[in-house]
């Protein structure tokens, strides 16, 4: 497993990864199960540094969060998760 600071692939960041996703959604690409994937990774390491500090609530959030993820198309991951809206990068 990866320390929780170290992304998956290089040069990866949330921010990264949602430009990513936004761009190819609007591109009309559908299969992004990896990116989709990797973005849950990401929520779940968060999820494991609020359990850490005993922010439950948050912990709980963010799990949850990241099994929506999993679960969600490109266009639903696009359309409902706020970092992927708001990324300022392209």
């Amino acid at each position: 497993m990866l320390p929780a600071n170290t992304p998956s692939k290089p040069g990866a960041t949330p921010s990264f990864l949602a430009a990513r996703i936004r761009s190819q959604v609007q591109a009309g690409q559908d299969d992004l199960k990896s990116e989709t994937l990797e973005g849950a990774l990401f929520i779940e390491k968060a999820a494991e540094r609020a359990a850490a500090q005993k922010q439950t609530g948050d912990a709980g959030r963010l799990t949850k969060l990241a099994a929506q993820l999993r679960e969600s198309t490109p266009a639903e991951a696009n359309e409902n998760f706020p970092l992927w809206r708001n990324s300022k990068r392209s």
